[in-house]
């Protein structure tokens, strides 16, 4: 194609990275990534509800070449931002990398020859090459700040308090059309697979993936995770036995607090349990690459300070080994709503935390992201239905957030004293 937009200019310049890090609103997933959710819908990315298709409608070869999906990389050759995309614009307000700008970097070496083969309506011949397939809802945890949608744990809860995200308590996305038949041959040239869920080392799906990429000798192919790592095993399979036969390895585990806390957020895990696995998956798994991937959000974020220094004094784990996800939705729990006075405490402590230990500048940028994002709006106003939330859920789990969560006393302090005014 000719160079008569913003984006296929710098492809034909062949700019560097950091030009493309610059764009305010190119992403290269479009060019490489599908994106199911547990509900069938196929979107750009985890993020971006911009709908593409669905799974039982087309292949997904048919929806990577639509017209929603050329309609989309159109839009991004013009470098001209989608609303859709917000998550990612307001992370890189406050400073940070987003899923956006992670996706540069992961595919700086190979989206610039795509970019050229697009012609200016954003069409391509192309199939996905990155995929993120959500096969279901299937958990074994009620985390808090969850819901049914993406945890069949949460169905009975969710049916008392009408907010089941379906009349069925096992959401499928390929109920109606087997993975195989809406893949169609391209898993032949995957680059990688992002697995997430639910849990999904409880998800068969998830398991017939790692078959074929044995029988197709694909193990160089590329394998992320974000795994509560509550189990190791599933109907007589290990993980870690077949973790060791794919050299490219990155496992996110979810983990949002330490201990007692970590079991009252992450409802239905087992902290002991939880501790063995990480050790053998360390032990067992040398060349996995780990990160500790916690939601953070007013249930953590005065303790998060501590819950990583024991993780990286415990484990044994690189300080850098961390992608801190802040929490936008459910808006309750969001870390914005602190009173100014809390936002300086955890201002001090992160601050405290990033002279002590030698984090990189990319850990540190992080960081100071997170802390850009909770001073960039107040939202005090949300602190009344947080504290009510945690009552109504502690009444149905007979849980107590004061012994679990014991930092937060003071911010219920001030809100019990509001009250009363």
């Amino acid at each position: 194609m000719t160079a008569s937009s913003p984006i296929s200019k710098l492809a034909h310049e062949n700019a560097p990275l950091e030009a493309w890090l610059q764009t305010q609103a190119f992403c290269p997933l479009p060019w490489l990534h599908l994106h199911v959710f547990t509900d069938g819908k196929v979107t750009p990315c985890c993020s971006n509800f911009l709908h593409f298709g669905r799974v039982k409608e087309q292949s997904a070869e048919a929806i990577f070449q639509g017209k929603p999906a050329n309609r989309f990389r159109k839009k991004l050759l013009a470098d001209e931002q989608e609303k859709r995309c917000q998550s990612c614009y307001k992370m890189e307000a406050a400073q940070g990398d987003s899923l956006r700008t992670e996706a540069i970097k992961r595919y700086f070496e190979v989206f610039r020859e795509k970019i050229l083969h697009t012609n200016p309506e954003g069409k391509i011949k192309l199939k996905p090459e990155s995929w993120d397939l959500r096969f279901s809802n299937q958990c074994n945890l009620r985390c808090r700040s969850c819901f049914h949608g993406n945890s069949t744990k949460w169905f009975e809860e969710a049916k008392s308090l009408n907010r089941t995200a379906s009349d069925k308590k096992l959401i499928h996305a390929f109920e109606e059309k087997s993975w195989k038949d809406f893949t169609h041959g391209s898993l032949q040239t995957a680059r990688d697979f992002y697995f997430a869920g639910g849990e999904p080392i409880l998800i068969p799906e998830h398991w017939e993936i790692l078959d074929f990429l044995l029988v197709q000798q694909k193990t160089d192919t590329l394998l992320r995770y974000n795994t509560n790592l509550s189990t190791l095993t599933f109907k007589g399979k290990d993980i870690i036995e077949y973790w060791e036969k794919f050299p490219r390895l990155e496992i996110g585990i979810s983990i949002d607090a330490v201990g007692k806390a970590g079991e009252y957020i992450r409802k239905d895990l087992r902290w002991s349990l939880f501790e063995k696995n990480i050790q053998r998956l360390i032990l067992e798994v040398p060349h996995a690459k780990i990160k500790w991937e916690p939601t953070i959000s007013l249930m953590n974020i005065h303790s998060w300070e501590k819950d990583h220094r024991y993780l990286i004094e415990h484990f044994n784990i690189s300080p850098d080994a961390i992608k801190l996800n802040i929490l936008h939705r459910p808006e309750i729990f969001s870390i914005q709503a602190l009173t100014s006075c809390e936002k300086e405490q955890v201002h001090q402590k992160i601050e405290k935390l990033l002279s002590d230990l030698p984090f990189s500048k990319t850990t540190q940028d992080a960081y100071r992201a997170l802390l850009s994002f909770m001073h960039a709006e107040s939202k005090t106003a949300l602190i009344p239905a947080f504290f009510q939330e945690l009552e109504r859920m502690d009444r149905m789990r007979q849980e107590n957030w004061q012994e679990s969560l014991p930092q937060l006393l003071p911010l219920f302090k001030a809100y019990e004293k509001e009250k009363q005014v």
